[in-house]
């Protein structure tokens, strides 16, 4: 790692820096990995899975000046990345619109039950409380209309 660093001199120091924690990461996850089946990691392979120091530097200085094609272990550290970013980018669209499902039809009963259906606001408008079957409080305030 302290060779490949040093060959990162053509990288801003960010961006260098950037570099040194991917794959520190990507052996972290492999060491952990390999120790929670019960194996002993053997880093020495793995550091030259990596392939040499300055030929691993050059990959990256090229992709990051010139977008050229990343380096192996980069890409899978890529592929990762991605896989979380669409898996929470999914995740949060499917969240929202159950959301709004759920209001779209406490809507529609508010139509229908107007008395026990609706949106309350303490009167000092600390908490809100979506209910089902009536006020929460004599207190409270209806934010939905229709109240009676």
């Amino acid at each position: 790692m302290h060779a490949l660093r040093s060959r990162l001199g053509k990288l801003d120091p960010a961006e260098a820096e950037e570099v040194i924690r991917e794959i520190e990461s990507h052996l972290h996850e492999v060491v952990e990995q390999a120790e929670s089946r019960g194996e002993t990691p053997d880093v020495a392979a793995l550091l030259e899975g990596f392939g040499a120091p300055d030929v691993l530097a050059e990959q990256y200085v090229a992709h990051i000046q010139t977008g050229a094609p990343p380096p192996t272990g980069f890409r899978v550290i890529q592929r990762v990345r991605q896989t979380v970013t669409h898996g929470l980018y999914y995740s949060m669209g499917a969240f929202g619109f159950s959301v709004a499902a759920a209001l779209l039809l406490l809507a529609l009963a508010k139509v229908f039950e107007p008395s026990s259906v609706g949106v309350w606001s303490t009167r000092s408008g600390e908490s809100v409380t979506v209910g089902w079957s009536g006020s929460p409080s004599p207190e409270a305030t209806e934010l939905l209309g229709l109240g009676f």
